[in-house]
């Protein structure tokens, strides 16, 4: 298995319909890939979404919200693939995104975490990270303001600490 996909869901079950199919629309062509939702007790009916429109997505429910990291921690605990990408549900995969990443990756054996281009709906570039971390913008994160800008989203790539490196 090459590639695993986790997304942590709560409450945005449309989001979450729109990620996954983009991810089936537009799969990694060589090397399998695996999707694995974790669901953090949603009250949405998102799991059954999953259930009934993806059957061929790991499905894991929580009976309580654990929180985004706990979450990941499950994913990546039962991830199989030689890469994980942690995907956010209001996310959509474009052509060729997964295929390029994975052979990103492939090609540079030194990194060990790619984050790769997000764009706007209209595809302009959205920017998405700072440099280093300083002091103003660790408070914001520990205040929470960064709530007051939703759609500021991350997609990561890291690799998998489960496997064995080749």
């Amino acid at each position: 298995m090459k590639l695993s996909i986790i997304i942590v869901n709560w409450q945005t079950k449309d989001y979450l319909k729109n990620c996954l199919a983009s991810i089936f629309q537009y799969p990694l062509n060589d090397g399998g890939m695996e999707v694995l939702v974790i669901d953090n007790a949603s009250t949405d009916q998102s799991a059954r979404l999953v259930q009934e429109q993806f059957p061929q997505v790991q499905l894991i429910t929580n009976q309580h919200n654990l929180g985004f990291a706990k979450a990941i921690n499950q994913g990546l605990y039962l991830a199989t693939g030689d890469y994980c990408l942690l995907l956010n549900p209001d996310t959509l995969i474009l052509p060729q995104t997964l295929d390029k990443t994975i052979a990103t990756m492939d090609q540079n054996p030194a990194y060990g975490i790619l984050g790769c281009q997000v764009t706007n709906p209209d595809h302009s570039l959205q920017k998405s990270v700072r440099r280093l971390p300083k002091p103003w913008s660790q408070a914001i994160i520990l205040l929470k303001l960064h709530n007051l800008f939703p759609g500021l989203l991350m997609i990561l790539t890291i690799k998998n600490p489960n496997r064995p490196n080749k």
